[in-house]
């Protein structure tokens, strides 16, 4: 699939443009030369054993410097970085959660080391794997099948900074009108079997954000979701483009997506055909910009719910 959406990139009868890049996660026992692999430079992920993925991001953009972290799930319940923050009743540092959560022996990135004065004190390297597996279903549920907007909205990125200023329950292209059509952006057959809708939500003049999207791709005849392009010159053939999920910021008037801030294609998260994915995030920088989440290709029936929460640049 992944191959289809390069084909579609430079094809240039078409003018819209998918994600380069898959995200589905499939429940596997955990391979810890797997993490090795895909840990770098600027960027590291941890995969747990039911699936659910933890990301971060280095973002060294002048005066934006820190790390974005991204938990991706299945369900709104099963949140590791809840679960060790509950443990440990604080917050924990996106260096101390990379600790907690990898297998012992991860090599772990110069971005993600602990300071040595701080070393000294702490557990053994993935004590938060084996925390989580002692904690009731209660605490650290099974996935499930679609978000519930208790569970949604009783947590935040291990941590509410204050009270959520935004919260969207619930939400659809069918039933909000803040979803744009997009059609005239998205070419000859971008909404051949039906409209595709984009939405964008932004806080401005903030230095720490978290937030929280819970969004489920309903595929069937009426909300069909797969796009014609050409194979070649001459046969067209069809690929699935599910909504796709952003999470950008400002720097020097230009929006960037946290998950590629070193160039090339703007790279989003995509959910695949009837799963429901959830996304927490956190990020803190020492200078205010502004930051957006952003839809693009939802189809009308595709379910959402939002939750944003912000400290503005001058409070403490």
């Amino acid at each position: 699939m992944k191959n289809l959406k390069i084909i579609m990139l430079s094809c240039l009868a078409l003018v819209f443009i998918t994600s380069c890049e898959k995200t589905e996660v499939e429940s596997q026992e955990f391979n810890t030369n797997e993490e090795l692999l895909e840990n770098s430079k600027n960027q590291a992920k941890i995969t747990m054993k039911d699936g659910t993925q933890i990301s971060f991001y280095k973002v060294n953009d002048g005066d934006l410097q820190g790390v974005f972290l991204m938990e991706e799930t299945d369900c709104g319940e099963c949140s590791p970085l809840n679960a060790i923050s509950n443990l440990v009743e604080k917050e924990l540092s996106e260096q101390e959660i990379f600790w907690a959560l990898s297998e012992p022996g991860t090599a772990i990135p110069e971005f993600l080391e602990i300071p040595k004065q701080k070393a000294s004190n702490i557990q053994a390297q993935g004590w938060g794997r084996n925390a989580i597996k002692n904690l009731s279903p209660a605490v650290y549920q099974a996935a499930t099948v679609a978000c519930n907007n208790n569970s949604f909205t009783s947590s935040i990125a291990y941590g509410f900074i204050g009270t959520p200023e935004f919260i969207r329950l619930d939400k659809t292209p069918d039933n909000y009108n803040s979803f744009i059509n997009d059609c005239a952006d998205l070419g000859v057959w971008g909404c051949e079997k039906g409209p595709r809708y984009r939405y964008t939500a932004t806080f401005s003049n903030i230095k720490r954000w978290k937030g929280k999207i819970c969004s489920k791709a309903v595929q069937n005849s009426s909300n069909n979701h797969y796009m014609k392009y050409f194979c070649d010159s001459s046969v067209p053939c069809e690929t699935y483009v599910g909504p796709e999920l952003y999470f950008e910021y400002k720097s020097n008037g230009v929006w960037k997506t946290m998950k590629n801030t070193f160039g090339g294609a703007p790279a989003g998260f995509e959910v695949p055909a009837n799963s429901t994915k959830v996304y927490t995030y956190s990020w803190r920088t020492s200078s205010n910009t502004s930051f957006r989440l952003r839809v693009k290709y939802a189809m009308g029936k595709d379910q959402f719910d939002f939750m944003m929460d912000k400290q503005s640049a001058g409070e403490s």
